[in-house]
């Protein structure tokens, strides 16, 4: 999917940032998705993820920042 500078709440555009995300299931590893943005300010924002299971792993990156990895998991009763 293709963004073009939506709100959080994905029912207006705000500030001329564009992005994109893909996501696609892999056999044996479960959910894959990637992201990327650019805002008008030029930030790049990058974004990796895998969930198998109840667990996502994921690495974040916003412009020059270091990159961040999180693992969580989620249990719904």
């Amino acid at each position: 999917s293709v963004d073009r500078g939506q709100n959080a709440a994905r029912d207006a555009y705000e500030d001329g940032a564009m992005g994109g995300s893909v996501s696609t299931s892999v056999a044996g590893i479960g959910s894959v998705k990637a992201k990327v943005s650019n805002s008008k300010t030029d930030v790049k924002t990058y974004g990796l993820s895998v969930t198998s299971g109840i667990f996502t792993g994921a690495w974040d990156k916003v412009g020059s920042a270091d990159g961040a990895l999180s693992l969580k998991a989620v249990v719904k009763f």
